[in-house]
């Protein structure tokens, strides 16, 4: 029933933006020329209608990636693999979504096939990856994956523009730091979330509980 009615959220606007209109030109006073011109008019109503749904799909996903939803971040992941399965942005949100709310197999089965497409998004799948190495006991493999994929990413990545990715990459090296013994290296990985406003009330909570832990 979702389904459907999100499909009908996506065709039965531009159908009846095409029926106004189609009434309009056919009980206007008006030659073919200014048909011509309503056809155009159309076409350009129905592009911003588009940019501005896809406009608000993302802005949903930067928004509960930004606060820590992982409730949000997995239904809408959720949603658009449904239509666009194997696409490796939501692959990397889902993996994400089960890490934050512990739920290790499912996190490891998504990002085990995500192909990060651009850096921010490479920093967030190596973070995850880290993440479940270093809950998995495996520092070897970990350590790894910091030096060989987190470090450089993190290097590469604006932290000024992405700073919701370099939170999330934060939190994989407390992680490891702490299955490493490195305690007051891991809480000062952790402050680096938990003082920052920038972060989500949700991720400031979650670096609090991980620091709390130690």
């Amino acid at each position: 029933m979702k389904r459907l009615a999100r499909i009908g959220s996506w065709i039965g606007p531009p159908i009846g933006m095409s029926i106004a209109y189609t009434v309009l030109a056919l009980t206007s006073d008006t030659d073919n020329t200014g048909k011509a011109w309503m056809a155009i008019g159309f076409g350009f109503v129905l592009v911003l209608w588009l940019v501005f749904r896809i406009a608000v799909e993302g802005a949903g996903i930067s928004r509960a990636l930004a606060l820590g939803d992982s409730d949000k971040l997995l239904a809408i992941a959720d949603q658009q693999l449904a239509r666009r399965p194997g696409d490796s942005r939501y692959l990397v949100y889902k993996a994400l979504a089960h890490e934050m709310r512990g739920e290790r197999a499912e996190a490891a089965a998504a990002i085990a096939d995500a192909r990060p497409e651009n850096d921010p998004l490479a920093l967030l799948a190596a973070s995850v990856r880290v993440s479940l190495a270093a809950d998995a006991n495996d520092l070897a493999g970990a350590r790894k994956l910091v030096d060989e994929q987190l470090e450089p990413l993190a290097a590469r990545v604006d932290r000024r523009l992405q700073i919701t990715s370099h939170h999330h990459a934060h939190i994989a090296r407390a992680r490891l730091f702490a299955a490493e013994g490195r305690t007051d290296e891991a809480r000062a990985e952790l402050r680096r979330v938990s003082d920052d406003i920038r972060a989500g009330a949700a991720l400031r909570d979650r670096a609090k509980a991980l620091a709390a832990k130690l």
